[in-house]
């Protein structure tokens, strides 16, 4: 009977040892137990929400990648995920692309905007006067194409020994890159502005090939960049364009040696979180990210609650970006 007893209390210590490891996420097993119950797609710009949030939901699977990765994707079939939580301009792209194809729409209803935030020269410190007086201290996108296109800081009023001006675009990939091409067409070109119009302006075609030749850190999305440009100094970007909520990301001291300009016509990113569909999980976590725990994640990284304001919202319409896109892809 005394082995009988052992053997039982040993097979319960088992079972006991198996329950916590499962507990704590031992051998692939998920945080709190049991098997992941839904995949989020975050784009690169909401990265580190992505993170927190998991962080508070471990059960949930992350997957961060370019926005535009995602609508060439979902443009066929959703693939493999749940919700897609993205800046609103590729939610709309992912929805225009998906037109071309047979079928049903593979993704849902986009939600209305959970946060915002504007996109921001970050200009380093030792250069930002400079470039602000060229700009007649009113900065905006004609301003940057036009010290791209006349290459040296000497020719707008800066000292020879910063040689030639290093401005940093994000790929239109990345939904900051799109938005950004979309801030430059709203700042150069008369509206109404559209593919065709777009297409016309030569002058446009050409301040946008001289920035994309001048660009420096290709490859990178703008986070990397501007961590870059704080890090190592004026020698390897000097003009990041990016989202005011990636200051958050450095402290104090870092961010320091940067001053932000907001270009006109402002353009924000608007973050909203689109379903896919057939997903069983998809309700479940479009109510997580719509409502107080996705809200927070958000903010606690650099966002802002809501909508944006309309005066906020200057880029042209989806076809536009579309078309700026192929545009930027066409340069060589």
């Amino acid at each position: 009977m005394k082995r009988v007893g052992a053997l039982i209390a040993a097979v319960l210590l088992v079972v006991v040892a198996l329950w916590v490891r499962g507990r704590i996420g031992g051998d692939g097993i998920k945080l709190g137990g049991g098997e992941p119950t839904g995949t989020i797609v975050c784009a690169t710009e909401v990265a580190r929400a992505c993170e927190a949030l998991a962080e508070e939901h471990p059960e949930i699977v992350i997957r961060v990648e370019a926005a535009g990765t995602t609508a060439q994707a979902a443009s066929g079939a959703a693939g493999e995920f749940d919700v897609w939580l993205v800046p609103q301009t590729y939610a709309a792209v992912a929805g225009e692309l998906s037109k071309a194809t047979t079928g049903p729409a593979p993704l849902g209803t986009a939600s209305k905007p959970i946060a915002h935030s504007r996109l921001a020269f970050f200009v380093h410190e030792s250069r930002a006067t400079a470039f602000n007086e060229h700009c007649a201290k009113t900065p905006g996108w004609a301003c940057l194409l036009d010290a791209a296109a006349r290459r040296s800081w000497t020719s707008i009023g800066g000292q020879a020994t910063w040689g030639d001006i290093k401005p940093f675009v994000a790929d239109p990939l990345e939904a900051s890159g799109l938005l950004a091409l979309g801030g430059a067409a709203a700042g150069a070109i008369q509206p109404p502005i559209d593919g065709p119009t777009i297409r016309d302006d030569a002058p446009f075609g050409v301040a946008l090939n001289s920035l994309k030749r001048a660009r420096v850190l290709t490859g990178q999305p703008s986070a990397g960049a501007l961590q870059r440009m704080l890090a190592a100094g004026p020698s390897v970007a000097d003009i990041v364009v990016a989202l005011e909520s990636e200051r958050d990301r450095f402290g104090a001291s870092a961010a320091s040696k940067a001053t932000l300009l907001y270009p006109a016509p402002v353009v924000s990113a608007e973050i909203v979180a689109v379903p896919r569909r057939g997903s069983d999980n998809a309700e479940r976590l479009m109510d997580l990210l719509t409502g107080d725990a996705g809200k927070e994640a958000l903010a606690s990284t650099g966002w802002t609650p809501g909508a944006a304001a309309a005066a906020n919202k200057n880029s042209p319409s989806v076809g536009s970006h579309i078309v700026l896109r192929q545009i930027w892809e066409e340069i060589r």
